[in-house]
């Protein structure tokens, strides 16, 4: 586990390097990380369910992800924009994770 939390914090975090002066905020700081770290492995474990590794990086699941944007009507109808296919492709495998409401 420690050596887990070392590597994902030095390399895709890049999180190895605290400017934080006082303990609360270093303390905060680590709950970020560790939230964060909880959600990347939550996002491996799924790749691997599915035959995934090594096709597409957590990396590229959460890039993919973020790009998706909600529009909302005046009238109070949302739905997602257009997905490129890829992203939806990823949406399709982590769907039960998120939702995707209906307009």
């Amino acid at each position: 586990m420690e050596q887990a939390f070392d590597f994902f914090m030095k390399n895709d975090l890049e999180a190895d390097r605290s400017y934080l002066g006082c303990d609360e905020a270093v303390r905060g700081y680590f709950v970020v990380v560790f939230l964060a770290m909880r959600l990347y492995f939550k996002v491996l474990r799924r790749l691997r369910e599915r035959g995934l590794v090594g096709k597409v990086s957590v990396r590229e699941v959460l890039l993919l992800l973020s790009k998706m944007r909600m529009i909302v009507e005046s009238g109070g109808s949302e739905y997602l924009c257009v997905l490129p296919k890829k992203t939806e492709e990823i949406f399709e495998v982590f769907k039960d994770m998120l939702s995707k409401p209906m307009g």
